[in-house]
């Protein structure tokens, strides 16, 4: 059957709706999404290549069985297997001592020791729950629904698989430390999953009970982001991780309807990230003085846009922001911008081989720039830039013209 009209999805307006609706995007008068899924159903050429995908990936994703939290190769220091427990991708064995440790950083360069954990596990999920609620909510079809619940289950409600709460194992260092501040990041799904939520219980994925068990699952981790000694140092640092913790406070907050605190954590932002973090010219030098420099500075202006979708949900405009000096997210975008034209017009340092990433990841910022500040010529650089059809940005954030 075809899911009922999505009156939690519009009266939530979460992160994809909440960004549909204040750039403007709603066609006959629905939120942009909700017009996506008719022209889908009514055989919108232009849209079937990226609903193809969509619905490809949700097949996939039905046919997988998914990893518990309890499938993993080392528990926790703490002893409890349902503690999430990941090592620091870019820490290895030091090659000086006879044990390897401490272990040493070599930045950019991922440890395949570290994808044994609970990382991949968790990430699949993360992944999977948005691509399973969008397929079923054009689609209709309620395997896709089924199979989302059966993952929120697993993860976040049965006492006998779910995650307890927390992140404190997260991103630990062998020989150095038990978990991180930098774990933080590893939820940084958390906007596009919230948003899924939203979606999904509109119809059939989860009972009433089972609703309430993800709700007091995310309330929960809220009071750990908010309130722990890691994410209280999450909050207070200097770069991407900064920013991306913000956007995912202010998700699960506005979704379970704690809109002070993502009043808070939004109208604090501009002083906290956007002048911090960019300087008038656009560069992002925490980000640009990675291994990987492109691909943070547009991963962190993906974050600062999440949080700009949210923000005037409770009166804050991230997106028109501008300080003094010139510090704005559009700067920080087009300081990115000449890569369309070229990678040798990137000045600073970025591995060969983490390219294409970055590349993607620009592509949506632009169709979402183009949108937020009505400027087609991020839309015509995306164009060149990132031709492809069936980039989900095509149903998520669609394009007036398309």
């Amino acid at each position: 059957m075809r899911p009922p009209r999505p009156a939690l999805l519009v009266a939530l307006g979460l992160f994809v709706v909440a960004s549909a609706s204040a750039q403007g995007v709603r066609g006959d008068g629905r939120g942009g999404v909700e017009a996506v899924r008719e022209r889908v159903r009514d055989g919108d050429a232009a849209l079937r290549p990226a609903y193809e995908r969509l619905l490809a990936e949700a097949d996939e994703a039905v046919g997988t069985a998914f990893a518990s939290i309890l499938d993993k190769d080392a528990t926790a220091p703490s002893g409890d297997p349902q503690d999430y427990y990941s090592l620091a991708p870019y820490w290895w064995p030091d090659p000086d001592t006879p044990d390897g440790l401490p272990y040493v950083r070599r930045d950019g360069e991922r440890n395949p020791e570290a994808r044994a954990l609970d990382d991949r596990a968790l990430s699949a999920v993360l992944d999977a729950v948005p691509t399973l609620a969008w397929a079923w909510y054009f689609s209709g079809d309620d395997r896709y629904a089924a199979k989302a619940g059966d993952l929120l289950r697993l993860w976040f409600v049965d006492p006998a698989t779910r995650m307890n709460p927390n992140l404190t194992y997260a991103q630990g260092i062998r020989g150095r430390s038990d978990g991180r501040k930098f774990g933080i990041i590893e939820t940084s799904e958390m906007p596009e999953v919230v948003d899924a939520l939203a979606v999904l219980k509109t119809g059939p994925a989860l009972s009433a009970a089972d609703w309430g068990g993800v709700d007091a699952w995310l309330a929960d981790y809220l009071v750990w982001l908010r309130t722990s000694e890691l994410g209280i140092a999450e909050s207070n640092w200097l770069n991407n991780h900064a920013t991306a913790y913000d956007a995912q406070v202010a998700a699960i907050a506005l979704y379970l309807g704690q809109d002070e605190t993502a009043r808070e954590v939004l109208a604090a932002f501009p002083a906290r990230r956007i002048d911090r973090q960019i300087e008038p010219g656009g560069i992002q030098p925490q980000e640009a003085a990675r291994t990987k420099s492109f691909g943070y500075s547009a991963s962190n202006l993906l974050h600062a846009f999440n949080a700009a979708a949210l923000a005037p949900r409770v009166g804050v405009d991230l997106f028109g922001y501008e300080s003094v000096e010139g510090r704005s997210l559009r700067r920080a975008l087009d300081y990115l911008v000449p890569v369309v034209e070229g990678r040798d017009n990137w000045a600073f340092p970025q591995l060969p081989n983490a390219w294409d990433d970055g590349e993607r990841r620009l592509a949506a910022l632009l169709r979402r720039a183009a949108l937020a500040y009505d400027a087609p010529a991020y839309e015509a650089a995306r164009e060149r830039l990132d031709p492809d059809p069936t980039a989900r940005y095509h149903l998520l954030f669609p394009h007036p013209a398309r």
